[in-house]
């Protein structure tokens, strides 16, 4: 990981304004990995949906590049927001949404 208790002396090549204290790094370590568990388990769930929603093999990578990160505007009529996308994105997420409001998300 990347948290370190020193604290910083030089940040390219010029003193710091503003030194702030060291933080517990073993916390804020322990903080970053759970945060990126969480997200890969959110990742991996809505790629099951994607795969059982498109009858085919989905990657994490696809999964990002086709259905997450996607190129859109928002257009703001009265009081609707409405994002814009191309045709293939829209039908991914048309597939994919009717599989949101059959989600048990209580405990097991």
């Amino acid at each position: 990981m990347h948290s370190s208790p020193r604290p910083k002396t030089h940040y390219q090549h010029r003193v710091p304004k503003n030194v702030t204290p060291p933080g517990d790094s073993f916390a804020i370590n322990e903080v970053l990995l759970l945060l990126n568990v969480m997200s890969y388990n959110v990742a991996h769930a809505l790629r099951v949906m994607t795969e059982t929603a498109t009858k085919e093999g989905w990657s994490l990578r696809r999964l990002r590049e086709r259905v997450l990160k996607v190129a859109g505007h928002v257009v703001l009529t009265g009081r609707r927001a409405i994002l814009v996308v191309n045709t293939t994105t829209a039908r991914h997420w048309k597939s994919l949404w009717p599989k949101f409001g059959t989600l048990d998300l209580t405990e097991a």
